[in-house]
């Protein structure tokens, strides 16, 4: 019999007999142990990371009404989910994380994100963004299937962002890797390409093309990595005390900023900032500027996703 093995993780208690093909698979300790349903009732060999609150294992229905799974994927097992009651605030996130993986995978997973302030499900692999999800997606479990394509050894982080109110529970619930690529073709983009795209460039970006992104993929989340400073009049805006990022904004002069009215409903002026020259959230890259926030604007007809917009006074 041919044995298979993947280098510096092996060992014996992870091997397996495939009886049809009479090959002895030998499966890393690390992918053995980051599938998880969740049916023993802990989070497995999951850790969970920083952040302002964390997941929670749960069975049935949420405490909250109005939000969140009714019972896990299968119907009779345990799931994990963000409870976004009080004391979690608009912008509180919560991590948990993987054992380490090696090299490509195929993820699957199922996700439930029901109620009407549901914020985002966020997942990363070695700190690269391979899924979004934000918003009322329906009283289902959705299932995914998405490549992770990295090199080496690495830890898959899944985040919940909270929303704007407590009917805001995400949940997720068996999930699992397999070596390699996955089984579906990607789908083409339905935009048409540009005849003469232009060509990449590492240089400052000038003042024509400064700003000017590639919409192929005609996304807002999980769109196109920027060039450092080709969109200097993008902010992000933080709580004072906490670097978190829990919303965006633009510059429209030198003294205000417009952003979505429900990132600041409800917020105090004295406890928040903006930072500008941001690019890279992991590094100082020397270029970041902060200034504190004077006043708050919400547009008067705001109500859900009508008038959805307000704006900042930067005083600084």
């Amino acid at each position: 019999m041919e044995a298979i093995e993947r280098r510096g993780f092996c060992s014996a208690e992870y091997c397996c007999f495939n009886t049809t093909c009479k090959i002895k698979i030998c499966l890393t300790k690390g992918l053995y142990q980051a599938n998880c349903n969740f049916d023993n009732g802990d989070i497995c060999s999951y850790q969970n990371g920083t952040g302002q609150f964390n997941w929670t294992v749960n069975r049935g229905q949420t405490p909250s009404s109005g939000t969140g799974p009714s019972s896990d994927v299968s119907g009779r097992g345990f799931y994990l989910f963000i409870e976004t009651s009080f004391p979690r605030q608009f912008g509180d996130n919560a991590t948990i994380l993987t054992p380490y993986l090696n090299g490509s995978q195929c993820m699957k997973f199922s996700y439930h994100m029901h109620g009407s302030d549901i914020g985002v499900l966020n997942i990363y692999a070695n700190n690269q963004r391979i899924f979004s999800k934000s918003g009322n997606q329906g009283n289902r479990w959705v299932g995914v299937e998405t490549p992770i394509l990295q090199l080496g050894t690495y830890m898959v982080k899944f985040e919940g962002i909270r929303g704007r109110d407590y009917q805001g529970d995400i949940a997720i619930d068996a999930i699992s890797f397999t070596p390699g690529s996955c089984s579906f073709q990607t789908p083409k983009p339905s935009t048409p390409r540009p005849t003469n795209p232009p060509s990449a460039s590492t240089q400052s970006p000038t003042q024509a093309d400064c700003g000017k992104g590639n919409f192929v993929l005609g996304k807002v989340v999980s769109g196109q990595t920027a060039r450092p400073n080709s969109w200097p009049w993008q902010v992000s805006f933080r709580r004072v005390g906490s670097s978190f990022h829990f919303c965006g904004g633009s510059l429209i002069s030198d003294q205000w900023v417009v952003t979505a009215a429900h990132c600041v409903r409800g917020q105090s002026a004295s406890g928040l900032y903006v930072r500008l020259g941001e690019h890279n959230f992991n590094l100082n890259e020397g270029n970041e500027m902060d200034s504190r926030v004077e006043s708050i604007i919400v547009h008067p007809g705001y109500a859900g996703f009508n008038n959805d917009i307000g704006k900042f006074d930067n005083t600084d």
